[in-house]
């Protein structure tokens, strides 16, 4: 499966993938070879080598983003390599993976450097780097894993997969359009059309006539009310009173709240919700009372 070359992200929208951190699904890699002064181009061998590891992890695990000629702090450094040499990295995830994988891939400059894209897919079944085994995605690392672990764990997705399920009897006019734009205003692809952006993460499929909707997006952004797509849908409150459940006349579980609302509403509502219940004392530190809270925000 070769390689497919097309405009995956404009200027702007390059340039706030550039000021994220690298992720389960983001990886920056310089080309150039920094021990070297002045710097050289980055041994033609070891870039082939990088793109082939990294496009399996990505495409063993949840898929990913790519961007070479990029250090680790997100600043663009180009390449100094000859169109050739561009090619035979462009071809890499054909070449020394089996199966093949069809990336899409973008050449774009950023303040004069040449950025190197590849969209990496998830693939259905464990790919293997020749030579170097079956590379995973784990946060922003590689590791490798046996090709049967890796398959497992693609299998039970493959059939717990209830949101990427069509909902034949949904269409646009049940979805909360204006939700879904107020969600994807936090992403990189802000200014794109809601629809556009809905396909591209795989939250309805065009299909002759109107689109078909899953499950995933009926979750994230259906119209009230929820029940009619999942007769649980929603968020039940309760805090307990000390470390352990008690029952009858000792109860001490209270509910405190429910947010029946589409997930990417909910998810803002049940943070507030949970950090209202969140008791905060004052702590003297260094000269100065800080107000530290009984568990941390980010849990």
């Amino acid at each position: 499966m070769k390689s497919t070359v097309r405009a995956l992200f404009t200027e702007s929208e390059l340039r706030a993938l550039l000021d994220r951190e690298e992720s389960q699904f983001l990886e920056f890699k310089s080309l150039w070879d920094q021990s070297r002064d002045p710097p050289r181009p980055l041994e033609r061998r070891k870039a082939r080598d990088f793109v082939a590891e990294s496009v399996a992890a990505f495409t063993n695990a949840d898929g990913g983003t790519l961007l070479l000629g990029v250090e680790d702090d997100g600043t663009p450094s180009g390449h100094g390599y000859p169109g050739e040499v561009l090619d035979k990295l462009f071809a890499v995830p054909e070449r020394r993976l089996r199966p093949s994988v069809r990336c899409v891939v973008q050449r774009i400059s950023i303040d004069r450097k040449e950025i190197l894209v590849f969209q990496v897919p998830s693939a259905p079944e464990a790919v293997m780097f020749v030579g170097n085994g079956f590379p995973y995605r784990v946060s922003d690392h590689v590791v490798h894993e046996p090709q049967e672990v890796i398959n497992e764990r693609k299998e039970a997705y493959r059939r717990i997969g209830y949101e990427q399920r069509v909902r034949q009897e949904a269409t646009l006019d049940d979805i909360d359009l204006s939700l879904a734009e107020q969600f994807f205003n936090n992403t990189i692809f802000r200014g794109r059309s809601t629809e556009e952006l809905l396909a591209r993460y795989g939250l309805l499929i065009h299909r002759a006539g109107s689109p078909a909707i899953t499950n995933a997006c009926l979750l994230l952004f259906a119209k009230p009310p929820m029940t009619r797509w999942h007769p649980r849908a929603g968020i039940r409150f309760f805090r307990v009173a000390g470390k352990e459940r008690l029952h009858g006349r000792k109860r001490n579980v209270t509910q405190i709240g429910r947010i029946d609302s589409a997930l990417a509403a909910t998810i803002p509502e049940a943070y507030c919700l949970a950090k209202e219940q969140i008791r905060r004392s004052e702590k003297l530190h260094d000269l100065f009372f800080r107000e530290m809270p009984e568990y941390p925000e980010f849990a």
